[in-house]
């Protein structure tokens, strides 16, 4: 086939050179950016070191097919996947972000993979390129959001599929692979069978899937990996008992979030994803940084040519009756933007659809570079300029913001007051609301019996449970008596000030201080 960019060959050179790309710019300052660390990763993360070292969560369920969490539920298979590295390195920012970290690299290869089987080589080394470089796989590689966890397994899913059409052996791999994905964020529980459903029949009217033994392994190993998700939802829905055993729990949330999934609001949810998809944001600071995107802004044009190409090739192929690989593309992509507009729109609710919108804007972009050659190395030269734009301002300025969001110092900040409170004289660690009691248990690696013990709520049951106490921590939202000197305070920067006026002693670690007379 006829070379469409000079820049790009075939060679491995040039996919290691974006590996390169991809593990360095996830990679470098792994653990220390982005400062601090958010209240879910850090549940996350002690939940993990609690089934580690006292064989349940935090509330006590043995192997939870679904994490209690916060009273309403968090996805397992985040911190399921952490508890090797807490093992051998202990519990700490860097091993609570290493599955992300490393489903992200491995992600850049996959795609590279499955590019080369649904397009041609050097799409696919411009696909995984683009993915290499986007600032929404960036971000997201370097923490640990459990939920992000699922773009990554879907997307190995979706390799394993592709590849099975023609070795069927694949198929078990990609059924697999699909069960993790349950696990990893609950919107894959109506976007794996309903996508399974639409590639299987369409596979199998153009006899490119046949009934077969690795079908027929691959349809009872998926159930096997989905029953227990069945059996949650059948508990949550009040159907059946709370199951608990030694081997597996099926526990019963406080709060089943069973209203977020909802059609009645689907126009006003649909603005709001057509104005994600264009504008790549949505206002948390987490999932994207203004003016640079998910993908970049200058990348827009290319989703949505991508995107009038691949229904083109729809149309094309439905009318000479022929099999295409954009079935699938856009199946994915309409299978995913549906569950947005029934639960809400975010970048992380939409982690079933990043991966088809990157493959629509690398076909937008690759068509272009068919018909003008020379535009290639310019292309890439942009983007390799907005990678290192972005980059400066992911470690200097974005640095700042989010460390001071995600209270950075609060580890030491506590250490310090446990030591202080060690002295007798004080009577309880009042902390800031903003310091979620999640912070408190992954920084101080609070006994998890003891946890389940002393807990005390200020709003149980809830959606979202606020902590009143336990141990010698408290939190005071009412703040009747922020001047107790029998207290020590832990709280933002921003609040020091009126501690110091008032004579009181304020130590000061990065974005939190400690307060005490």
């Amino acid at each position: 086939m006829k070379k469409v960019w000079k820049i790009i060959d075939t060679d491995h050179l040039y996919i290691s050179l974006i590996l390169l790309i991809a593990v360095l710019t996830r990679c470098v300052g792994f653990g220390i950016y982005p400062g601090g660390v958010h209240v879910d990763e850090a549940f996350s993360g002690y939940e993990a070191w609690s089934m580690l070292n006292y064989g349940t969560d935090s509330w006590g369920y043995h192997n939870p097919v679904y994490l209690m969490a916060w009273g309403s539920g968090m996805n397992v298979m985040n911190s399921l996947l952490i508890i090797p590295f807490i093992r051998i390195w202990g519990l700490s920012e860097i091993t609570i972000r290493m599955p992300q970290v490393l489903i992200g690299l491995i992600s850049v290869y996959i795609f590279y993979l499955l590019l080369l089987r649904v397009e041609n080589k050097n799409t696919a080394l411009l696909g995984s390129f683009f993915l290499a470089v986007s600032p929404w796989h960036i971000m997201m590689s370097r923490w640990g959001l459990e939920s992000n966890l699922a773009p990554g397994f879907l997307l190995i899913s979706a390799y394993f599929f592709v590849k099975g059409l023609d070795r069927e052996r694949y198929l078990i791999l990609s059924a697999f692979f699909f069960g993790v994905s349950l696990y990893c964020y609950a919107a894959t529980w109506i976007l794996v069978p309903a996508e399974l459903l639409i590639w299987g029949i369409y596979c199998m009217k153009w006899k490119r899937i046949k009934v077969s033994r690795y079908l027929f392994m691959s349809v009872i190993l998926l159930f096997v990996l989905a029953f227990p998700l069945i059996l949650f939802v059948l508990v949550n829905m009040g159907i059946i008992p709370e199951i608990r055993t030694g081997f597996i729990s099926i526990p019963r949330m406080l709060y089943f979030r069973s209203d977020e999934l909802s059609a009645g609001n689907w126009l006003h949810y649909g603005k709001r994803l057509l104005h994600l998809i264009i504008f790549q944001e949505d206002g948390s600071i987490w999932n994207a940084i203004p003016w640079f995107g998910l993908y970049y802004l200058i990348s827009t044009p290319f989703i949505f040519a991508g995107g009038a190409i691949y229904v083109s090739k729809l149309i094309t192929n439905i009318k000479n009756r022929r099999f295409g690989y954009e079935v699938l593309i856009l199946s994915w992509l309409v299978v995913g933007l549906g569950t947005v507009v029934m639960q809400g729109v975010s970048v992380h609710k939409m982690n079933c659809c990043h991966i088809p919108v990157i493959i629509l804007w690398t076909k937008g972009a690759a068509c272009l570079l068919k018909r003008f050659k020379k535009l290639a190395k310019p292309l890439l030269a942009v983007y390799f300029c907005c990678l290192i734009i972005f980059m400066g301002y992911y470690f200097t300025t974005f640095q700042r913001q989010i460390s001071e969001r995600q209270l950075q110092g609060s580890g030491k900040a506590i250490q310090a007051a446990e030591e202080l409170f060690k002295s007798d004289i004080y009577e309880a660690v009042c902390l800031t609301p903003e310091l979620r009691h999640s912070r408190v248990l992954f920084y101080t690696q609070f006994p998890t019996d003891k946890y389940r013990e002393q807990v005390k709520w200020q709003n149980y049951p809830s959606k979202f449970l606020n902590t009143k106490s336990f141990g010698i921590f408290e939190w005071d939202d009412n703040k009747e008596d922020p001047y107790n000197e029998q207290k020590i305070y832990i709280l933002p920067v921003s609040e020091a000030e009126e501690y110091v006026q008032k004579g009181w002693n304020v130590d000061t670690y990065d974005y939190v201080c400690v307060a005490y007379k």
